[in-house]
This record gives C-alpha cells, sequence and structure tokens, in this order.
C-alpha cells in the first residue's frame, strides 16, 4: 500500500513494486477515474510503465444523503418534463427534498454515500 502518489519518485516505487508481482494499492488526487493516467504521465511517468502496470483504477465522491425523517416529494415543472424512450410524452419528473428538521439541524441532509467510478485497464486503453 502507497499512501499517496503525489511525485515521480514515489510513482516509480509504486511501478517498480508492480513489476516485480506486487499488487500495489495507492490514491492519487483526481476529478475521475480516467484523469488518473494523465496525472500519472504528468508527473513524468512514462507511458509503457503505465500501460503495464496499470490494471484498475477507481474513482469515488461523497453525496449528501437526504434526511428520511423530513423528506418531502416534488414535480417537476412541465418544462422538466422528460424525453426519451424510458418516458411517455406525458411523464414527468419527481424529486426529493429535505424540508429541514431538527434531526438534520435544518439542512434537509443527513448523513452521506458513496459514488464510485471504476475503469478497467483493458487492451484498448493500454493501446491508447
Amino acid at each position: 500500500m502507497v499512501g499517496e502518489v503525489r511525485d515521480l519518485e514515489t510513482a516509480e516505487n509504486a511501478v517498480q513494486a508492480s513489476l516485480t508481482g506486487h499488487l500495489v494499492f495507492s490514491t492519487l488526487h483526481t476529478n475521475d477515474a480516467p484523469s488518473s493516467i494523465t496525472r500519472l504521465l504528468d508527473l513524468g511517468l512514462p507511458a509503457y510503465l503505465i500501460a503495464s502496470t496499470v490494471v484498475g483504477i477507481m474513482a469515488q465522491r461523497l453525496l449528501r444523503r437526504i434526511c428520511k425523517n423530513c423528506e418531502r416529494s416534488y414535480q417537476l415543472l412541465p418544462e422538466g418534463r422528460c424525453r426519451g424512450p424510458r418516458f411517455g410524452p406525458e411523464q414527468t419528473r419527481h424529486g426529493e427534498y429535505g424540508e429541514g428538521c431538527a434531526q438534520c439541524r435544518g439542512t434537509g441532509y443527513l448523513g452521506r454515500t458513496g459514488i464510485f467510478e471504476v475503469m478497467e485497464v483493458n487492451d484498448k486503453i493500454r493501446r491508447s
């Protein structure tokens, strides 16, 4: 486990461990999974080493959860109607919001949930 890759030296050490058969996990600050490859290139890591050592990348973000105690439903205005194969022409979208209560301290949110983006580095990605 490498705490965080911030510089070329750390990236090279992680790559060397990977090339000798070790499974390496690390963190890297980017906005999404594909940007991790760009970030490694920006650090100065050669593309052929990235292609031969990186097998997958996962990005995560935390989202606030709507408070279940004060959650309310609403319907979008007619201009918010959905189009496309999943929605009929007269169906509208619904959403939820938190009104605010003592449990969430008036914010309408209570807790967080993770969303994850996983990118498997396959042959097509390695070639590009």
